[in-house]
């Protein structure tokens, strides 16, 4: 935590069910999309818990099965 009271921005790791279209991609600016046996793993650095809620409605609102999400303080998982 900070000196505001703010906690750094994290690297999160979000897995889907099957593949996001090409299309969608836009969606996930500043992520690595991959995919692999029909699991679509989103990573990237979320700047704050309201900018995670925001990837997470995206995903809502394309439809997308969330199979897991996992956070790190760091790149590495």
């Amino acid at each position: 935590i900070n000196q505001l009271g703010l906690l750094p921005p994290l690297t999160y790791r979000i897995r889907v069910v099957g593949m996001i279209d090409p299309t969608w991609m836009e969606c996930f600016d500043c992520m690595m999309v991959s995919y692999e046996n029909g699991i679509t793993t989103i990573t990237g650095v979320v700047i704050d818990q309201s900018a995670f809620h925001g990837l997470l409605d995206k995903i809502l609102a394309l439809n997308l099965v969330l199979i897991s999400e996992k956070r790190s303080d760091t790149l590495e998982f």
